[in-house]
């Protein structure tokens, strides 16, 4: 997917943050749950994800799945970390990286 990627160049040079975010919002995935990157930098991501009915475990009762929510975190969680990598010079890592484990609880019902 990325290899003739344009935002991608080549060797091991970072991408900067900027193309690092086209890269990773055009992820099919992401592109799915309609998830965007809107800011890198610093070890740090964030971003948004709209909240369709696509995304609800039951539309009328307005309650967001679990796993859209953790999708959105897992995302952003590779983001940030590729974000910390990639000054470094290790840009070309950043589609290498794995979550290891991902955990995440709900306190309470999640809603839109």
């Amino acid at each position: 997917m990325v290899a003739g990627h344009p935002a991608w160049p080549s060797g091991d040079e970072s991408p900067g943050p900027e193309p690092m975010k086209e890269i990773l919002n055009s992820s099919p995935y992401a592109r799915l749950l309609g998830i965007e990157v809107t800011h890198l930098g610093g070890g740090r991501a964030r971003g948004v994800m709209p909240m369709s009915e696509s995304c609800t475990s039951y539309p009328k009762r307005g309650q967001v799945h679990g796993g859209a929510i953790l999708s959105l975190a897992d995302h952003l969680l590779g983001a940030a970390a590729g974000a910390a990598i990639a000054p470094q010079g290790q840009g070309g890592d950043l589609l290498r990286l794995v979550a290891l484990e991902c955990d995440l609880s709900f306190v309470s019902m999640p809603r839109a």
